[in-house]
C-alpha cells in the first residue's frame, strides 16, 4: 500500500493504531520504515494513534523515544503525536510541546455527533499558543463510530477545519455494520468503485466535504477520477 500511494503520488500515513504504550516494539516499526521510505515526502508518521488513559508527561517521553529512532533516518518528513482521552486533550501539549525537533504536528480527533463547541475552543486555544494541529481522524456521527450523521455539526467542524487551515482524515474506508463504513455491509467487495456501495456516511447529502479527502471528491461516481490526487491512508503495524 505505501509502494502503491507512493507510485501515485499519494501521502500516506504510517500509524502505530494502539491505545497503550509500546514502546520496543513501535520503536523496532517506525526503524524499519523510516530506514525503507526516508526518501520520499509521501510519508507521513503517526507514532500513538490515540492514548487513552495516559498521561500527557507518558506520551510526551515515549513519543521523544520514537521521535528519536525515525529522525535517525529521516530527518525531515511530517511526525503526528497524539495527546491523551483519544486525542481530545489537545491543550495539554500545547502548554507543554516537544522540543528539539522540527515538523512535528499534534492530533485532534472528532466525531461530530458527540464533540462540539468545546473541543473546538479547546482546540483553538492551542493553536493561538502556536501549536501545529493535524486532524487524524474524524466523522460525523457519535465517537463510537455509530448513531446518526449529524451534519450541520460536521459542516461546523470543516469550517472550523477551513478557518484555521486543519487537514483532516475521515474514518473509515470499511464495510463493517456501522454507521462510520463508508461503504455499505452488504457491499461488493470493490464497491469503491461503484455509487451503489457508498454508504451514507460518504453519500452526496455531506456534500463536498464528508468525503475521504477534503473537497476533491465531490460524488461517489467520480471517487476514481482524474481528479483525485491527495488520499491520506491509515496503516497500522500488522497490514504492514
Amino acid at each position: 500500500m505505501i509502494k502503491g500511494a507512493i507510485d501515485n503520488g499519494i501521502y500516506v500515513i504510517v500509524d502505530w493504531h494502539s491505545h497503550n504504550i509500546n514502546l520496543d516494539p513501535a520503536g523496532q516499526f517506525f526503524s524499519y520504515i523510516a530506514q525503507k521510505y526516508h526518501g520520499y515526502p509521501n510519508i507521513i508518521y503517526e507514532v500513538f494513534n490515540e492514548p487513552d488513559e495516559e498521561s500527557w508527561p507518558d506520551v510526551k517521553a515515549y513519543a521523544e523515544k520514537i521521535i528519536g529512532v525515525i529522525r535517525q533516518y529521516d530527518p525531515k518528513n511530517v511526525i503526528l503525536v497524539g495527546c491523551p482521552h483519544w486525542d481530545q486533550d489537545i491543550n495539554l501539549p500545547a502548554k507543554d510541546p516537544i522540543k528539539g525537533y522540527q515538523n512535528l504536528m499534534y492530533t485532534l480527533h472528532f466525531y461530530a455527533a458527540t464533540h462540539k463547541q468545546a473541543l473546538r475552543t479547546r482546540c483553538e486555544q492551542a493553536i493561538l499558543q502556536g501549536l501545529p494541529v493535524f486532524i487524524s481522524e474524524s466523522a460525523g456521527m457519535e465517537a463510537s463510530g455509530n448513531g446518526k450523521m449529524d451534519y450541520a455539526a460536521w459542516h461546523k467542524w470543516i469550517n472550523f477545519a477551513d478557518k484555521h487551515h486543519l487537514s483532516w482524515v475521515v474514518w473509515s474506508i470499511s464495510d463493517k455494520d456501522e454507521t462510520c463504513s463508508m461503504c455499505y455491509y452488504s457491499a461488493r467487495p470493490n464497491c469503491l468503485t461503484y455509487a451503489s456501495g457508498f454508504s451514507d456516511s460518504s453519500s452526496e447529502d455531506a456534500s463536498s466535504h464528508f468525503c475521504l479527502m477534503s473537497g476533491l471528491v465531490t460524488k461517489p461516481d467520480n471517487f476514481f477520477s482524474p481528479s483525485l490526487r491527495i488520499l491520506i491512508a491509515a496503516l497500522t503495524s500488522l497490514s504492514c
